[in-house]
């Protein structure tokens, strides 16, 4: 017996059959769900079990992440890492009590920045 068409639900004979999206079409059937466009197997794009072409293909979105228990604990540790490195600004150095060397610690680079205090700003010195 021959399958029913996946869009307008008639008989598909052989000689016009298209097997495509784990469905059957007749040959003018198989186009783009947007604009009609004409599609064969070399130019299609299937989205749940549809045939776009490829300027209507359905562009994937982000989905919500679920807080899963693996997920808020890893939450909870990138921020405690991040509080970490922000709080981790040492003055190591103030043997001019007008100039002081700052270094921030990452396990990326270590930075070492020597400032000057002018009024209540620290500027850059060089």
């Amino acid at each position: 017996m021959n399958p029913q068409c996946a869009r307008c639900g008639k008989v598909v004979y052989p000689t016009e059959k298209v097997n495509c999206l784990d469905k059957y079409w007749h040959k003018g059937c198989f186009h783009c769900e947007v604009c009609k466009m004409a599609l064969n197997m070399n130019n299609y794009k299937g989205y749940e079990k549809k045939p776009y072409c490829n300027a209507h293909y359905p562009k994937q979105s982000f989905t919500t992440v679920a807080d899963t228990p693996e997920n808020l604990r890893l939450k909870q540790q990138s921020e405690l890492q991040s509080q970490l490195y922000s709080s981790h600004l040492l003055i190591l150095h103030h043997s001019d009590p007008m100039a002081m060397l700052f270094t921030s610690c990452d396990k990326h680079f270590l930075m070492y920045v020597r400032v000057k205090v002018h009024g209540e700003k620290l500027r850059h010195v060089s």
